[in-house]
């Protein structure tokens, strides 16, 4: 796996947005608007098959990004899984779902096959069994999807047979849709809160999605990528551009909400938060529909039919607010994690070791060089009064649990005054003052054995 930290391998990664935005010409194109002259079921038929082969060439190009030896089987293997996971889905699963996108998932999975270090082998037998593998870890990994997708479907029919859909807690079905968008699966849900929410929650449903897709989305991974660098930024700079080009086609805009799950959980889940405090403010404050519940995501919005671009009090208002949300959000999450990381790397420095008090003298110097930082940290060093005072040249590299676990008497000190380590240990002071002296000092005699250069030479003018 370290061939896949090269910059190189790096790169591949922008290939990826390539299939979202020919997704997203495709569809504009063939919109009745562009081309007129083609009949429904033309333009439907295009459109299904677009929406078809291009996710399975994402799925290709995933996998083109790990470098391994055997690329042919790879693809190959990939290309089969996935015409074989779209056939299953199609045939054995209900159609509100956009299989497409388990599929792709599925099939790219087959990777971890080849990055063993059985793939090597070029044995009959073992090709055999890499095929067989290539194709069973894609299906038992749509069935895993698959199945989680079921649950959540359950645990939905489950909330709207209860009291809890008219109430604050409504808000959990934001999170839920989101979710079940990046896997291709919200029409279902769509479906139901049409029929049973309250006018006023169905709208703040609407415009939460609506508000999030456009506004929210693009800035959080604008926000994340300048905390990010090198190839990932470029990275996330083109897929914040490609989320804007893309909000309103459904199976980009759920690829894009996989890749930010799957790669960046934390900014997927700063995404979630923003969207329910977005979710009370548009409900509380009885903001007007921003689009037609027949024009939501099945599986795409026509945004003619929308209010999102009218110049509006309450949509400036509710658009300034998911700019600042994920950006709070996430420079919360950033200064954390860096307190955090802080916090551990002190917490490596300060870690004690085991030191045992009956150990010989030489071994105690080298404990006692390692709670000080090293030989090159030591400042100079005194003995005064059965206390040796240590000078050092940083504070933070000294770990000083460890000098006070070496103090026999009395624990370890610092003398303000003075500005030293002030240590005590007992009758080992003398041993180890003289032996760290010598370390500090010419010990191997260097100044009496260098050989003084020659005179320069001085060549006279003629």
């Amino acid at each position: 796996m370290k061939r896949i930290q090269n910059h190189y391998y790096q790169q591949r990664i922008l290939i990826l947005l390539a299939p979202l935005l020919l997704l997203a010409v495709v569809i504009w194109f063939f919109d009745r608007k562009n081309t007129p002259f083609l009949d429904a079921n033309t333009r439907q038929m295009i459109l299904h098959v677009t929406n078809t082969l291009l996710p399975g060439v994402l799925a290709l190009l995933i996998t083109l990004i790990v470098p391994i030896k055997n690329r042919s089987q790879q693809l190959t293997t990939t290309a089969c899984a996935y015409l074989i996971l779209v056939y299953i889905m199609h045939h054995f699963t209900y159609n509100d779902i956009d299989y497409t996108i388990i599929c792709t998932i599925s099939a790219a999975s087959n990777v971890l096959v080849f990055l063993s270090k059985s793939s090597e082998n070029n044995k009959v037998s073992g090709t055999l069994i890499r095929w067989c593998l290539a194709l069973f870890v894609p299906i038992l990994i749509a069935i895993l999807i698959y199945s989680v997708l079921a649950q959540i479907n359950i645990f939905i029919k489950a909330i709207f047979n209860s009291n809890i859909i008219n109430t604050n807690y409504s808000f959990i079905i934001v999170p839920l849709f989101t979710v079940l968008q990046a896997f291709g699966c919200h029409n279902e849900l769509t479906m139901l809160i049409n029929s049973d929410f309250k006018p006023s929650i169905n709208t703040a449903f609407h415009n939460t999605i609506l508000i999030t897709n456009f506004v929210v989305l693009p800035v959080a991974i604008f926000m994340k990528s300048l905390f990010t660098q090198n190839t990932l930024r470029i990275f996330l700079i083109f897929l914040g551009a490609c989320c804007i080009l893309c909000a309103s086609i459904g199976t980009s805009l759920s690829f894009i909400l996989i890749f930010l799950l799957i790669f960046f959980p934390g900014t997927f889940f700063s995404i979630i938060l923003s969207e329910i405090m977005l979710f009370f403010i548009s409900l509380h404050c009885n903001f007007s529909s921003l689009i037609r519940s027949t024009n939501f995501y099945r599986p795409d919005i026509n945004l003619s039919y929308t209010n999102i671009f009218y110049n509006v009090t309450e949509l400036k208002i509710f658009a300034m607010l998911a700019i600042i949300l994920p950006i709070t959000l996430l420079l919360i999450f950033f200064n954390t994690s860096i307190t955090n990381l802080e916090y551990q790397r002190d917490k490596r420095k300060r870690k004690r070791f085991n030191y045992d008090k009956n150990l010989d003298p030489d071994l105690q110097v080298i404990v006692l060089l390692r709670a000080l930082g090293g030989i090159d940290n030591i400042k100079f060093i005194k003995l005064q009064d059965n206390y040796l005072f240590i000078h050092v040249y940083n504070q933070q590299e000294v770990s000083y649990q460890t000098l006070a676990s070496m103090c026999r008497y009395k624990k370890a000190g610092f003398d303000k005054v003075k500005k030293a380590y002030r240590c005590n240990f007992g009758l080992n002071n003398t041993i180890l003052h003289d032996k760290l002296i010598k370390l500090l000092g010419d010990f191997l005699g260097q100044s009496f054995q260098e050989i003084s250069l020659a005179p320069a030479f001085i060549i006279p003018k003629q």
